[in-house]
């Protein structure tokens, strides 16, 4: 596994795993970082740094993420720093959010700012 600072391209090259799930009925605090894709069914309490990352209806990240992708159904508090963000119809984040591609689904909930970027991923702290 790469470092704290490793970006969701670097850990791209080098992925084979299967995607890791967060199921409904788990609850977890900390930071996750992984090669690979991640859903999250249940509750996320801390950052997220993966490639990919798919939120469920009833997924709820309270947090930052940093991915290539991000596909959100569920709830997110927190910024969102990635090159292409969807936000479903279902969905409701609050936070602000860099991004090369956003596209957003009549119904979805956004409450915070979003900027366009070229390299989102590169001015990640």
């Amino acid at each position: 596994m790469k470092g704290k600072n490793s970006r969701p391209e670097e850990m791209a090259a080098n992925s084979a795993a299967a995607p890791s799930i967060i199921t409904s009925d788990v609850v977890m605090v900390g930071t996750l970082t992984t090669k690979s894709e991640v859903q999250i069914e249940g509750r996320f309490d801390g950052d997220v740094r993966c490639v990919s990352l798919v939120i469920g209806d009833a997924g709820h990240v309270n947090g930052n993420i940093l991915a290539d992708d991000v596909t959100i159904r569920g709830h997110v508090k927190g910024s969102i720093r990635a090159r292409r963000v969807f936000l479903c119809s279902a969905s409701r984040v609050e936070g602000d959010i860099l991004i090369e591609t956003f596209a957003v689904e009549v119904g979805a909930i956004f409450e915070g700012n979003c900027r366009h970027c070229e390299s989102p991923l590169a001015e990640a702290p």
